[in-house]
């Protein structure tokens, strides 16, 4: 049985004799090898039916040696019935198509290159067109068209792309951007992402990482063509300057790679696209506001890191076990008062003042960022004992090897006598 995509190329071979690997390749947005692999499926198809083959052209085109009548003939006698129209006669796909075209702008896109390529009637690529320009003008794009050039889109470059990344959204096809891409390449971009994740300590779901490896592709592919983000680009996600530079150092990666400038409205761009994406913990809502957990617990820690001069952020345990709490404390899933009470809170204060100062004002200050005000003195003491615990973990971690060497100015005696008495407090 022929794939969908299979089917398709058939068609097109019966209407056109010859078609070019290439030209299906981007009319499909898949990869040259894909559609390899198709034309040895419909070859098979065809010589199982015994028609011949496809003939493989210098030019690497492809044709058929039997009649049409034939091959439809063949066709009707498998099982392709299918109610659902195709999914390259839908008008949803076309709007990709065309939009796909002209947001890239590789050759002069004409209403008769698009009616040749989607085998469809002058109206209905107009029709297509006019509903384009409507979906386009909600973005603040307009569509136009000059005689040399062709369509052609008018408006910022970030409102173009925020439209194709939708469409991206949308498309049936959209993990097929990547395959045209080196492997080194592909991999790099993966890599790239999970050190962006790590250091920010936040996680994508598996779907969001995918969609947000072909929006670095894209925005890596616009950058080299020289379309940027306008110089005042401004992202509408709240996020920390500290966030911010991390997402901007590590554009230091890309750069040198794919030797290409990303200028500060870009990082900004990225950035943005990047807090769109899904996460692993899902975002609260609380009085009307999103509160995403990754990000919260992640500036918490940070900033707590600071404060204390201790480097915390490497504790992905105390990141985790933050954001769960803070959902909870968000929630009101559980109440503070019903695991610590009140001479319990007063201890804790008292035996870590220095940790417990840190955490009120540290949370304050992050949660008021977050449009959040549910912090007390016990859920203060609560995210202390948190802190301590993590604390603790990262000394053991940094003493387990630890070698020294004693040394004492009034001679061996007293030295002896001070290792003794380390070794009797089992301080090695």
């Amino acid at each position: 049985m022929l794939s969908e995509r299979s089917q398709l190329i058939l068609t097109l071979l019966l209407e056109r004799k010859t078609i070019e690997l290439d030209d299906i390749a981007k009319l499909l947005g898949v990869s040259p090898r894909t559609v390899r692999n198709s034309f040895f499926e419909i070859d098979e198809f065809l010589q199982s039916n015994n028609l011949n083959g496809l003939e493989k052209q210098v030019q690497v085109t492809y044709s058929l040696g039997d009649s049409r009548n034939l091959i439809e003939k063949a066709l009707s006698n498998g099982d392709f019935s299918n109610d659902k129209e195709d999914f390259w006669q839908e008008p949803t796909f076309r709007l990709q198509f065309i939009y796909n075209k002209i947001f890239w702008e590789e050759r002069r896109i004409t209403i008769e290159y698009i009616m040749d390529y989607l085998l469809v009637s002058r109206s209905t690529v107009s029709n297509d067109l006019k509903e384009l320009r409507k979906i386009a003008k909600r973005k603040n794009i307009s569509i136009h068209f000059e005689k040399e050039r062709g369509f052609y889109l008018v408006g910022t470059e970030e409102n173009k792309r925020e439209l194709y990344f939708i469409f991206i959204e949308k498309a049936m096809h959209s993990n097929e951007y990547l395959k045209d891409l080196e492997v080194s390449d592909r991999s790099f971009i993966n890599y790239w992402i999970k050190k962006v994740e790590e250091e920010l300590m936040i996680q994508m779901t598996d779907n969001s990482f995918q969609k947000f490896e072909t929006i670095i592709t894209v925005i890596i592919k616009r950058i080299k063509s020289k379309r940027y983000v306008t110089e005042k680009y401004q992202s509408n996600v709240g996020y920390s300057v500290n966030e911010t530079e991390i997402v901007g150092n590590n554009c230091r990666l890309l750069e040198k790679y794919f030797n290409i400038s990303i200028i500060p409205s870009e990082i900004s761009f990225i950035s943005n696209q990047l807090y769109q994406r899904q996460f692993i913990k899902n975002e609260v809502i609380y009085q009307g506001f999103k509160v995403n957990l990754d990000i919260l617990a992640n500036n918490v820690i940070k900033e707590i890191s600071k404060e204390l001069k201790i480097d915390l952020t490497k504790d992905k345990e105390l990141y985790e076990n933050l954001a769960l709490h803070f959902q909870t404390t968000i929630t009101k899933d559980t109440d503070i008062s019903d695991l610590i009470n009140e001479e319990m809170y007063k201890k804790i204060r008292n035996m870590y003042p220095a940790v417990y100062s840190a955490v009120k004002k540290v949370m304050n200050h992050v949660f008021n960022q977050q449009h959040v005000s549910v912090s007390n003195d016990k859920e203060y003491s609560f995210v202390t004992l948190h802190l301590i615990s993590s604390m603790e973990k990262m000394k053991n971690i940094y003493t387990r090897n630890l070698n020294v060497f004693l040394v004492c100015h009034m001679g061996v005696g007293t030295s002896v006598l001070c290792q003794t008495t380390l070794v009797k407090n089992k301080v090695k």
